[in-house]
């Protein structure tokens, strides 16, 4: 069913999108932008940024977070995640709960692709590097920039991940 204009969902004045596939990856995405229902919680990074999220979704995700949280020694407080910046957990998180990805730069991504590496989020990692590959291989044709160890890398990784 399709609606021919947006109309108030009930979830705090936010309305809804023009069509079902996008309400309901929209649903997920604002569950993931807000603490609501939130029962797990991440400090991250030496800022010790405060990241909100529901442990179903982490838990569906990683073999890692399943452990986190549903293994004998399961977190029962904040996780304290000093290795990763709060923007490459955030990136990994709105994957997690959309299955896409949106860079505001190379940098944020590539803090996502640490952040999918350490958590075992394998097609996260991949399409990271693509994407990474493809900004960084524009910009070494471009530029014939010195940065074409990083892209072998990335493309290696891309070949086995």
């Amino acid at each position: 069913m399709n609606f021919l204009r947006s109309k108030p969902d009930g979830i705090a004045g936010v309305s809804a999108p023009l069509n079902e596939t996008e309400t309901f990856r929209n649903r997920f995405l604002r569950l993931a932008d807000s603490d609501m229902l939130a029962d797990c919680e991440f400090v991250v990074g030496p800022q010790k940024t405060v990241i909100k999220g529901h442990k179903v979704f982490f838990c569906a995700a990683s073999d890692v977070f399943h452990a986190m949280f549903l293994g004998a020694l399961k977190e029962t407080k904040a996780v304290h995640v000093e290795d990763l910046e709060p923007d490459g957990f955030q990136g990994m998180k709105k994957y997690i709960y959309t299955g896409q990805t949106k860079f505001k730069s190379v940098f944020e991504a590539l803090a996502t692709f640490v952040a999918a590496r350490k958590y075992l989020i394998v097609t996260l990692g991949s399409l990271v590097s693509k994407e990474v590959y493809v900004k960084i291989q524009v910009q070494v044709d471009k530029t014939a920039c010195k940065n074409e160890r990083i892209v072998l890398n990335l493309h290696s990784y891309n070949k086995t991940g």
